[in-house]
């Protein structure tokens, strides 16, 4: 009865709300009490994910003193019952695994949840490439580093989807925790492969597809109305004017590009980042070159369509049939 009175008169303190999908936006209406003004803008801490900053990868780099090294994190969650037995992955094998698969010298940085960091000695192994990141300051800065991540039921690694980085499940007791705790959807339906026991889990490493899991990251986000990055394109787009305008003195207005969105399409198309910049250019390099062709026929100037032409009109004829 307190809490559902304390959670009441919060509910009515709290003006607007803050939501990352049409789908948060729901569950802030069935938890809570009278929720008005939500506003889909996304969660602020994650502009550090989908912005990136390689200066603060590389403070927290520093502060475990690990450069030049893949960082895997694991980051669980705790359990009603405090049993420790749910923790006990294989990261010899699971080490391995990682650097037959994705090449390079991995590392973990284990995050554990406040209410069993007491426990910290008995679930982290005493060895060079493990470190206790329980502490760290900023767990988002951690998300941004990990080049992977593991967890069982941390609603953190959603935030971390979206890096489009490697996510995996591991958890042994997905039965028991749902009866105790509660899904708000299936774990089947994330884009992360699931493991409930060690073997499975270095089975998912070693058959993990990039390409295939950028798809359904794709379509996990546009089901659930995520607006993390699409809105922070959309707030781009309409602040731009105003302030290039303030800054410029301009009075007309800026408009931005069909490109500006180019990037996040390709991204929820599953393309690949390293073919972004060809797919880009190979459609401009007819107008490019031929920019550059007017530009030295016309000493320095390009004609733009504005301009009225001064050849005489002539009917457009398709390819195939010009002579």
């Amino acid at each position: 009865d307190d809490w559902l009175t304390v959670a009441k008169e919060s509910s009515q303190m709290t003006t607007h709300w803050i939501s990352n999908s049409t789908f948060e936006t729901a569950v802030y209406n069935q938890a809570f009490w009278g929720v008005q003004n939500v506003l889909e803008y996304g969660h602020p801490r994650n502009d550090l994910l989908i912005n990136g900053d390689g200066t603060v990868v590389e403070k927290v780099k520093k502060y475990f003193g690990i450069h030049n090294k893949k960082v895997m994190l694991y980051a669980p969650t705790f359990r009603e019952d405090y049993r420790l037995d749910c923790y006990a992955i294989d990261y010899e094998g699971l080490k391995r695994e990682l650097e037959k698969k994705f090449g390079g010298e991995w590392v973990f940085v284990i995050r554990l949840h406040p209410r069993i960091r007491e426990f910290s000695s008995k679930i982290l192994p005493a060895v060079d490439y493990i470190f206790d990141g329980t502490f760290y300051p900023d767990i988002q800065e951690l998300l941004l580093t990990a080049d992977s991540m593991i967890t069982d039921y941390s609603s953190c690694i959603f935030d971390f989807l979206l890096t489009k980085r490697p996510g995996f499940i591991f958890a042994t007791d997905i039965s028991d925790y749902n009866t105790e705790r509660g899904f708000y959807y299936p774990l089947e339906t994330t884009p992360f492969p699931i493991a409930t026991n060690n073997e499975v889990l270095l089975g998912n490493i070693r058959d993990f597809d990039m390409e295939a899991y950028k798809r359904k990251v794709a379509v996990f986000l546009e089901e659930k109305g995520c607006m993390e990055e699409y809105a922070l394109y959309e707030k781009v787009e309409k602040m731009a004017p105003e302030i290039i305008a303030a800054k410029r003195k301009m009075y007309k207005g800026v408009n931005a590009n069909v490109d500006f969105y180019s990037g996040l399409v390709y991204g929820m198309l599953g393309i690949p980042e390293q073919l972004y910049t060809p797919i880009f250019a190979t459609a401009r390099i007819v107008g490019w070159c031929a920019h550059r062709l007017e530009e030295l026929r016309n000493v320095d100037k390009i004609i733009r369509p504005a301009y009225n032409p001064l050849a005489p009109y002539k009917e457009y004829v398709p390819i195939e049939e010009r002579k």
